[in-house]
């Protein structure tokens, strides 16, 4: 059965009086809140009646709240503002609007206005299609009713959450919420619409003769003010469930009652063909219930947007009707439609979160881009009004890049003084590097010269050999061994400097610019320990003693400014 949903939109406007002159009202206004306050309790009847008029009012409104500073009425305002382009359709403008109250109520906590700004904004999105940011807005405004304790409030985000989640096909919830939005419903026409939906939800769940009950007390809540269409769907789903209950006579009278309506053939034939062809399965006129089944799935664009239990419905009773013919290729033919629309709606539905997301990003950017807009002709307006403010805001600017253009060249000459430093400190390293490598080639030479001498010592021990007794070759020899052991160690320590000096020349100039003092052994000693040696074996290399070589480390550890807990190997690794 087509599910025909009844919207409610809960207004805060109060006290409204019918304005009978427009433009006399708006020019004997008061210029004070009052009077703001006057011009929003004339404007919800112009929304049916008279658009442009409520537009007129709706400005004047907003003109004299940002004149008085009057916030409230701002807000107020803008959310009628919002309401005026809902009922002109322009729903992305109605949106970007009542998202400008919303940000103007929360920076003023006005939580009253909060509620509205809220549920109207969940109306819009229902009629945009996004079903998902329309539970969303509704939510919120439940919880800020529920946390002000302002219960009369409650009515119509509850029966709009619960129309929600029965087009979302989350029957459940959908019925939780119709419960309690019959809770709060203190007018028939609130009661109607509850009880109208209440008895689809039992339909659905086969519960025909709770669904018949409800739908008398829908019928029974019914105004002669209502929507006509509202009265003509309960009597056509009363007429059902007096045929599923076995009021099947009953039932029939009815039928001939509504078919005979020009206004219910007009207003709702799909239905009204559902319902032909659900009563001629259950007589086992399976030929006249496709046709109607055909007839009620007719508009089918409409049908699948408003009502897929219809259409699976009346899917069924011709699967079922064509099975009972015997018609199986065509019964298999309905079914393979079946299943093609469920994969439709699913699809349908698992595209709404998606679309929705890419609606808010769009309409994000276009209040940005209205922002914007706003700034710039606000920029217009004072430039025209205010000359002077103007000057002395290109005055301001000016003086403000002179000031940037001092800042930097005196970052530029700072940063050049910092660079001739730099180069100084550079020569200086490279100087002290050069000194040492001339001190290690000094030494080199004198080593060399030493080792000469050694050499022609060693030579003339050997010619004395031979000359001497026994014990004197003895003694000899021990001096020879000792000569060619100091010769040995002396040429590995030349070759040892030189190619430390050459292998780590870019360490020692890291070492050199972080202190300059270090002299060619502390460097040495530098280059051993990152090797990780440990003291005795740099001792053995250098033929030191080791307290020689902790003195050495002591003062690189001092140069460095290592405290007791940094590892002086890992940190010479590290440089």
């Amino acid at each position: 059965m087509r599910f025909y949903i009844t919207t409610f939109i809960f207004f805060f406007f109060i006290n409204i009086n019918y304005a009978t002159n427009i433009d006399s009202l708006i020019r004997n206004i008061p210029i004070d809140s009052n009077g703001v306050d006057a011009l929003i309790r004339n404007i919800e009847p112009l929304f049916i009646n008279d658009k442009p008029s409520a537009k007129k009012i709706i400005n004047q409104a907003l003109k004299i709240s940002k004149q008085i500073n009057y916030t409230s009425g701002k807000i107020n305002a803008e959310i009628a503002n919002g309401l005026y382009y809902y009922y002109i359709k322009q729903y992305d403008t109605a949106l970007t609007i009542l998202n400008r109250a919303e940000k103007l109520a929360l920076d003023n906590n006005d939580n009253n206005a909060l509620f509205f700004i809220y549920n109207n904004k969940g109306v819009v999105y229902g009629y945009l299609g996004f079903l998902n940011l329309k539970a969303q807005e509704l939510i919120k405004s439940v919880s800020l009713a529920e946390e002000s304790n302002k219960t009369e409030n409650l009515f119509s985000p509850y029966f709009n959450l619960g129309v929600t989640f029965y087009t979302l096909s989350d029957i459940p919830q959908a019925k939780i919420y119709f419960l309690k939005a019959k809770k709060y419903a203190n007018s028939k026409t609130k009661r109607l619409g509850v009880y109208n939906n209440l008895a689809s939800i039992e339909e659905i769940q086969n519960n025909y003769k709770q669904a018949l009950i409800l739908i008398d007390s829908a019928i029974a809540n019914y105004l002669p003010k209502d929507s006509k269409a509202n009265l003509i769907i309960c009597q056509i789903m009363r007429t059902k469930y007096l045929f599923k209950t076995g009021h099947k006579q009953e039932a029939l009278k009815e039928l001939q009652k509504l078919d005979t309506n020009k206004l219910v053939r007009k207003i709702s034939l799909n239905n009204l063909n559902s319902l032909k062809a659900s009563i001629a399965f259950s007589k086992k006129n399976y030929n006249t219930a496709i046709i109607y089944a055909d007839s009620a799935m007719g508009n089918k664009v409409n049908t699948v947007r408003n009502s897929p239990y219809l259409m699976k419905n009346m899917f069924k009773i011709k699967i079922e009707s064509y099975i009972a013919l015997k018609e199986y290729s065509e019964a298999i033919a309905e079914q393979k439609k079946l299943e093609i629309f469920k994969d439709a709606i699913s699809v349908k539905r698992s595209e709404i979160h998606p679309k929705e997301i890419e609606y808010q990003v769009r309409m994000k950017k276009k209040e940005i881009d209205i922002l914007k807009l706003q700034s710039d002709n606000e920029l217009l307006i004072l430039k025209d009004s205010n000359k002077n403010l103007y000057i002395y805001l290109n005055i301001v600017i000016s003086i403000l890049l002179v000031l940037i253009v001092i800042v930097l060249l005196f970052m530029r000459k700072s940063i050049k003084i910092k660079n001739q430093i730099a180069s100084v400190k550079k020569e200086q390293v490279e100087e002290k590097l050069k000194s040492i490598n001339n001190s290690i080639v000094s030494k080199s030479l004198i080593i060399s010269e030493i080792t000469d001498n050694l050499q022609k010592l060693i030579n003339d021990i050997t010619n004395i050999q031979s000359e001497s007794s026994a014990k004197d070759i003895f003694v000899l020899n021990k001096l020879l061994e000792k000569t060619t052991i100091t010769k040995k160690r002396l040429q590995n320590t030349i070759n040892s400097d030189n190619e430390l000096s050459i292998a780590n020349e870019d360490f020692y100039r890291k070492l050199l610019e972080i202190n300059s003092s270090f002299t060619p052994s502390e460097l040495k000693m530098c280059t051993l320990l990152k090797l990780n040696l440990n003291t005795k074996e740099i001792s053995q290399m250098n033929y030191q003693s080791i307290r020689t070589t902790e003195g050495i480390r002591y003062r690189i550890r001092k140069k460095l400014e290592l405290s007791s807990d940094d590892n002086l190997n890992i940190y010479l690794m590290n440089v």
